[in-house]
């Protein structure tokens, strides 16, 4: 009969695949606004991300250390699913063919600019407080981690709210509708995935498991700068409102 060694929570090898799924962010974010082509480099990045976190939930030496490879695969799944709607989403803003369609705001918004801000911090603050749930363990931190994804939820309300006070018609063609329905599922599933993370996290260091939630937390991290690129590449190809579209 095989001797089973006690746990330690040094002994769980390092694991990329969390962190090359992180980088995908940026190249989804600028194949959402600049250059389509990017969109391959970060589907590739994600298969080749899935790939090794399956084969990370299914080696034997991983299952012995009682890590449910479930948690970790739904949790990567969860976090890469929202950022496919928040590219989507983004996208939208931009695609040209579909916004000459809906009703603009002459005078772009100082509320969209608050809430660029707060969503950027309010997605960094939710990578810290999983990676503070990871390290310390407790069930403050994925408590903080899912006030802080409801912050963000509620901030994408804010933002919708004051486009349409200052005449972005959501009903008024496609692409309003397109907008907002695209907003609230990215919305809802960065809810679900900070959940589904905060959860694991909890749920590793409890168990003494480092390489895959620090990855986890290094891709909301990179969601971050995704969020700086997207909106420094949508602020150099606005060059002007006019009227009922956007240049």
């Amino acid at each position: 009969m095989t001797e089973t060694r006690p746990h330690r929570p040094d002994s769980w090898p390092w694991s990329g695949w969390p962190a090359i799924a992180g980088l995908s962010a940026p190249f989804l974010a600028w194949g959402a606004v600049a250059w389509r082509p990017m969109l391959f480099v970060a589907f590739g990045l994600m298969a080749i991300a899935a790939v090794g976190w399956i084969r990370d939930a299914t080696v034997p030496q991983q299952r012995t250390q009682r890590v449910s490879g479930t948690h970790v695969v739904l949790a990567g799944a969860l976090v890469l699913a929202s950022s496919l709607f928040y590219a989507a989403a983004l996208r939208s803003i931009v695609a040209h063919d579909l916004l000459r369609q809906a009703t603009w705001p002459a005078v772009a918004s100082d509320l969209v600019n608050v809430w660029t801000l707060a969503s950027t911090v309010i997605m960094l603050a939710a990578g810290v407080a999983v990676w503070a749930a990871w390290r310390i363990g407790g069930v403050i931190a994925p408590m903080v981690a899912v006030l802080f994804a409801l912050a963000h939820l509620v901030t994408l309300g804010v933002h919708v709210a004051g486009l349409a006070a200052e005449g972005f018609v959501p009903w008024e063609g496609p692409a309003g509708s397109l907008y907002y329905w695209l907003t609230g599922i990215h919305g809802f599933f960065v809810l679900l995935g900070t959940t589904a993370l905060a959860i694991t996290a909890w749920y590793a260091a409890r168990h003494g498991v480092r390489g895959p939630i620090a990855g986890a937390a290094l891709f909301l991290a990179w969601t971050v700068v995704a969020w700086l690129i997207v909106f420094a590449l949508v602020y150099a190809r606005v060059v002007e409102f006019e009227g009922s579209r956007i240049i």
